[in-house]
């Protein structure tokens, strides 16, 4: 991965266990907005590639996060932290990152990191930013700002940032993608993933990959046994359930200050890219 503007990653929770299967890893499905926003990058003229931890580790058991980062890494990246169970393997991959690349403009993404996001930029100095809420304009902003080398970020929509005077600064909640923005993003571009023929063939219900075991193996004895691909069907929620922290008045009043569910087109929900030849494969080419 040479010469990209942004690397955009999904870490999964590396070390689980469960005594009736030994150790797995978790949280190996992604946000589905991670292609989308990557996608928006890519046609808005800039070089950015989504990275699965997990999928790596799958595909070679010695692979460390190192090993996709270059002598020439790009100037943004962003890590997902959706689900709260990603937070130490997250917080640890951002240590990382910029132990070996001090000068990268590290920033997360998420409901877990939008809920948190003060004591998280806050509190770890290997966190630059968090973007609260939907990600895909305020993350194009954040690379153009970071590439063109400024360092005032208060124009960035939905950014949590360091500011070296006057500490964290949370911008504006100005951006909240609509009907009419869904509509434009592309949800399916898997050729942005490294490495998306394994994500395709491999992650399925219920997304453990148990540790010791071949891949096929491991699709063969604790999945569903068939491939899968979420349609994004729209953003939010309507209703209110307890439990959920993805429900109507979380995500109203501290994830992303979306007051109505937005819906896509069906005609969309079902969009390939032209050109990328994935779509037969995930059973969407009809």
């Amino acid at each position: 991965m040479h010469h990209l503007d942004c690397l955009i990653i999904h870490t999964p929770k590396f070390n689980n266990y469960y005594k009736p299967v030994g150790q797995f890893m978790w949280v190996n499905y992604m946000p589905l907005g991670l292609l989308g926003i990557a996608d928006h990058l890519t046609r808005n003229g800039f070089k950015c590639r989504v990275l699965h931890q997990g999928i790596e580790w799958m595909n070679r058991k010695s692979w460390k996060l190192e090993d996709s980062l270059n002598s020439a890494p790009p100037p943004v990246i962003g890590l997902s932290l959706h689900w709260h169970y990603q937070a130490h393997d997250v917080i640890e991959s951002c240590k990382q990152i910029r132990k070996a690349y001090p000068g990268i403009f590290i920033v997360l993404g998420g409901a877990t990191a939008s809920f948190f996001h003060e004591e998280i930029v806050r509190d770890f100095n290997c966190v630059d930013g968090v973007i609260r809420g939907d990600g895909e304009v305020p993350l194009l902003e954040l690379v153009k700002k970071i590439k063109a080398g400024e360092k005032d970020l208060r124009n960035v929509p939905n950014l949590s940032w360091k500011d070296g005077r006057n500490g964290v600064v949370s911008n504006e909640m100005t951006y909240c993608a609509d009907e009419g923005r869904l509509n434009e993003l592309r949800f399916a571009n898997m050729g942005l993933l490294e490495n998306y023929q394994t994500y395709i063939d491999y992650v399925s219900l219920p997304f453990i990959v148990v540790k010791g075991i071949p891949k096929k193996l491991n699709f063969k004895m604790f999945t569903a046994r068939e491939k899968l691909f979420p349609l994004t069907v729209g953003r939010g929620c309507a209703f209110d359930c307890t439990w959920c922290g993805g429900s109507f008045n979380p995500q109203k009043d501290f994830i992303s200050c979306r007051k109505k569910v937005a819906w896509r087109l069906f005609r969309r929900a079902f969009q390939i890219p032209a050109g990328e030849g994935v779509g037969q494969e995930i059973g969407l080419d009809a």
